[in-house]
């Protein structure tokens, strides 16, 4: 889960590449997945990990967050940014699909330019956990589906043709 600038939370489900949507843009994700989530799948792309954008000096460097990485900085007297964190995480190949909450009747609380309407809701933590929760137990279905249907082509494969036959 990471909170967005506009005050909304996004979720995401890392998938490894030995799994059939490894790879796949989120428009690409098939239907009965993608509805799993609040607004379907928006998010697909793989992990970034501490990539940072550098400013010239004297200038403010923007704290980067990233779907599986966090990378964070800290002001020193002459004004150059030091990272102050080294990165924790052992990298995992993992491709990473996600939603957001801020489409139509949701409460974007950091939007200037949204007016909410009283209908609106907050997607909290809570409601975006379960969202993460339903997207995995699917991707996992999917998963099992394609190994389940490997091991069955594997048990129906003809035997390898004896001397004789050749």
């Amino acid at each position: 889960m990471l909170r967005q600038t506009d005050g909304t939370l996004s979720g995401y489900v890392g998938v490894g590449p030995d799994h059939p949507l490894y790879g796949f843009d989120a428009a690409a994700v098939p239907l009965g997945i993608s509805d799993q989530v609040h607004g379907g799948i928006t998010y697909g792309k793989e992990c970034e990990v501490n990539r940072t954008e550098l400013r010239a000096k004297g200038k403010p460097r923007q704290e980067r967050y990233t779907v599986c990485h966090t990378t964070r900085t800290r002001w020193v007297q002459d004004y150059e940014n030091v990272q102050t964190t080294e990165d924790e995480f052992e990298h995992e190949e993992l491709w990473w699909l996600g939603f957001d909450t801020n489409h139509a009747g949701d409460l974007i609380p950091g939007d200037p330019h949204h007016t909410p309407r009283k209908s609106d809701v907050y997607r909290d933590q809570s409601y975006v956990y379960e969202h993460c929760v339903a997207l995995a137990k699917r991707l996992k279905q999917v998963s099992d589906r394609k190994s389940a249907s490997r091991s069955q082509a594997a048990a129906h494969a003809l035997p390898p043709p004896t001397k004789e036959e050749r």
